[in-house]
C-alpha cells in the first residue's frame, strides 16, 4: 500500500500555519539530542517558548504549567538537577515534560525508548500510554513490533520509507505474511496483564 496528500491539523493544512503557531499544535522530540548543561526545570520551561516573544520572560503560568509536567511524569523532585547529572531514563522523562509544557493536543516522539534500559523503555512506554489514555494524540516512532503492538491503538507499518498497512494491534497481528515480511514470527498469549506479544524464532 501506498498513502499520499496532506496533513491536517484542525482540519487546515500544517503548512498554513505559521511556526509559532505550529508549535502551539505540534510538540516534537527527536530521537538525538544533546545533553544540556541546565536544570531539569529549565530544560521544561523550554516548552513554554511558543507563547513567549521576544525577549523570553516566564510568566506565572508558564511556570505553573512547567511544574505541573514535571509533577505528571514524575520528574519534579529533580527540578533543580543537572540534566547531565541524570540518567538516560530521567533524561528521557524531563524531555518529555517539556514536550508537555509545551501544551500541545499533538506529541510526536522518535525512538523514545532508544538507548534505555528494559524498565526505563517500560516506564516511558507506559507514560506514553497515559498521555494518550488522557487526550493527547501521541504519534510514536519505534522499531520494536512488540512495543508497537503492545501499546499502540492504530499502527502504521513502514518499509523502505513506504507504509506497507495500518491497522490496530490485532488487525497487525492477524497479518502473519505481512509481519514475515519484516522477517520476523510474532504470536501472542493471554496473561493476567492482558494478551502479550512475544517474537519467535524461525526454524
Amino acid at each position: 500500500l501506498s498513502y499520499e496528500g496532506e496533513v491536517l491539523v484542525d482540519q487546515k493544512p500544517l503548512h498554513s500555519y505559521t511556526i509559532q503557531q505550529r508549535a502551539q499544535k505540534i510538540a516534537f522530540l527527536p530521537q538525538k539530542r544533546n545533553s544540556s548543561d541546565i536544570s531539569v526545570e529549565r530544560m521544561v520551561l523550554h516548552g513554554r517558548f511558543p507563547y513567549l516573544s521576544y525577549p523570553r520572560r516566564y510568566r506565572k503560568i508558564d511556570i505553573e504549567i512547567a511544574q505541573q509536567a514535571m509533577q505528571k511524569v514524575g520528574v519534579d523532585s529533580y527540578a533543580h538537577q543537572n540534566m547531565k547529572e541524570l540518567s538516560g531514563g530521567m533524561q528521557q522523562k524531563a524531555y518529555i515534560a517539556m514536550a508537555l509544557a509545551q501544551d500541545t493536543p499533538i506529541i510526536v516522539l522518535d525512538e523514545p525508548t532508544v538507548y534505555l534500559d528494559i524498565a526505563h523503555q517500560m516506564q516511558v512506554l507506559q507514560l506514553i500510554r497515559q498521555l494518550a489514555n488522557q487526550g493527547k494524540t501521541m504519534i510514536v516512532v519505534l522499531h520494536d513490533l512488540i512495543q508497537a503492538l503492545r501499546y499502540g491503538d492504530d499502527i502504521a507499518l513502514i518499509q523502505d520509507g513506504t507504509i506497507q498497512a495500518v491497522g490496530t494491534s490485532e488487525e497487525i497481528y492477524q497479518n502473519k505474511h505481512l509481519l514475515a515480511s519484516f522477517d520476523v514470527a510474532i504470536e501472542k498469549i493471554d496473561t493476567p496483564q492482558g494478551q502479550q506479544y512475544y517474537y519467535v524464532m524461525n526454524d
